[in-house]
């Protein structure tokens, strides 16, 4: 039996709002730490607010995203 199935989804909420206040690196982190975290997938949410509406934060949200294709399932465990 598939232990995940007992377990509760869980939101995550990231906000940022001056990319000079907070650099890049401090919201994109916690992004990928969320990423790889050993819990069901589809059990998991993450959401973006950026309060400041950068331009600078979406692109680099983006390289996060991309890095993240490559980077996620290379330290996953395999299934």
């Amino acid at each position: 039996m598939d232990m995940g199935v007992h377990l509760p989804g869980i939101n995550f909420f990231v906000s940022t709002a001056d990319p000079e206040k907070e650099p890049s690196p401090v919201t994109s982190n916690p992004i990928l730490s969320i990423l790889v975290a050993e819990y069901p997938v589809d059990k998991v949410a993450c959401y973006v607010s950026d309060d400041g509406g950068a331009l600078h934060s979406f692109q680099a949200m983006a390289e996060a995203a991309s890095f993240a294709t490559l980077w996620v399932p290379a330290i996953l465990p395999e299934a």
